[in-house]
């Protein structure tokens, strides 16, 4: 008895004082040993507690719920009635009903087959587990465990082939059984956070795209001279007064040097987007501010083309699809994508286009048209799309 007081009362500290953040049993695998006491249920007082060792197989299904299988053994005694080498197997559900701060409590229940060692004739026996326990996290694959618990046995023969002559205090039946307490260590597989990963990978990207937006404005500051030149040069040639305001807004942003680039090449093709019926149409050119909905200025140049794409094709209507890249949860990037799509829509109805010729849709991440592994590949996945009906 002393035993099983010092174990769980170390198990207890090491809950209580532990500084890491407390975890469950993760979606991964895990291998676990625990050792601590059993005491029979099937003799009164003249049962004792005796050591138990166990070890055990875990696969969390989700946050909150993850199997076990087991393999334990005890010698269960009482005193001048019975003793047993008893061998018990079980498949066992963890259920976390609640989280804390630094520990989380889980139920657990199953079934299983116990078998005595020390005779050769013996029956395995059906068991049912049951009981409850802590975990705590004390490295990124490393966990506490403490659970305690009662072994109910399905059969009278748990402890005498011939058959048990005491009643069973849960049943009122004469079923064997007995008490255990465990503490032990659960080894599991790396487990990636994917909500962290996401906040890693925003806060870069916008430590990088500050950083890109600080070297655009000193170089424009340094080129202003022929650039304003280039721009005067470019006006002469423009047929589109549009082309020429989303030129004169995005030389106050970042990214103006690649959208003059842009602007040159359009000026050699067509300035408006050929719609054929079934056909999508990508708006490059389009962005947005971070994890947001709010068009750019730079992009004003591209819906001034996608505008007058519409009026010089009144009998036109389409989809607006917004996509995003594979940054976040499915739920958040398809909810971002719809509200994207519906900012291009208000955008294209302020500027006089009927708001009945364009439905929109949100595809979040679901149709990539480049890798996400890269920047420049997520880049491309973020944008704006039209689709002929």
């Amino acid at each position: 008895m002393k035993f099983v007081i010092l174990i769980t009362s170390l198990a207890l500290l090491l809950c209580a004082f532990n500084p890491a953040n407390a975890q469950f049993i993760s979606p991964s695998w895990g291998f676990g040993v625990a050792a601590g006491g059993a005491r029979g249920d099937n003799a009164g007082e003249d049962e004792v507690w005796v050591p138990q060792i166990r070890g055990f197989v875990q696969k969390g299904l989700t946050q909150d719920l993850a199997i076990q299988i087991g393999l334990a053994y005890t010698e269960l005694e009482a005193s001048g009635r019975y003793d047993t080498q008893t061998l018990m197997g079980d498949f066992r559900f963890l259920l976390k009903p609640m989280k804390m701060q630094q520990m989380f409590p889980y139920f657990y229940a199953g079934v299983g087959a116990t078998k005595d060692m020390g005779y050769n004739s013996s029956d395995w026996l059906p068991v049912i587990p049951a009981g409850l326990g802590l975990q705590t996290k004390l490295g990124d694959q490393l966990m506490f465990d403490i659970n305690a618990g009662y072994n109910l046995s399905l059969s009278d023969k748990f402890v005498n082939p011939g058959g048990s002559s005491s009643v069973n205090n849960f049943t009122g039946k004469k079923n064997g059984g007995f008490f255990d307490i465990m503490v032990g260590l659960v080894y599991t597989s790396v487990v990636r956070n994917p909500q962290r990963e996401r906040d890693a990978r925003l806060i870069d990207e916008e430590r990088q795209r500050q950083q890109n937006a600080e070297l655009a404005r000193q170089k424009a500051k340094n080129d202003s001279v022929n650039r304003i030149s280039e721009m005067k040069a470019m006006r002469d040639s423009m047929t589109s007064v549009s082309k020429l305001n989303a030129l004169r807004d995005s030389m106050n942003h970042a990214a103006d040097l690649r959208l003059i680039e842009q602007l040159r090449k359009d000026l050699k093709n067509e300035t408006v987007f050929i719609f054929e019926k079934g056909k999508k149409v990508i708006l490059r050119g389009i962005t947005f501010e971070f994890n947001k909905a709010s068009i750019r200025s730079e992009s004003e140049w591209v819906l001034e083309k996608a505008r007058a794409s519409l009026v010089a094709n009144p009998n036109v209507t389409v989809i607006v699809s917004g996509h995003t890249d594979n940054v976040g949860s499915n739920e958040y990037n398809q909810t971002l994508s719809l509200e994207r799509a519906q900012a291009v829509k208000d955008w294209l109805v302020g500027k006089g286009i009927s708001a009945n010729r364009m439905r929109v849709a949100g595809k979040g991440e679901t149709e990539p048209t480049a890798t996400n592994e890269t920047d420049d590949g997520r880049a491309l996945n973020r944008r704006i799309e039209f689709y002929v009906e």
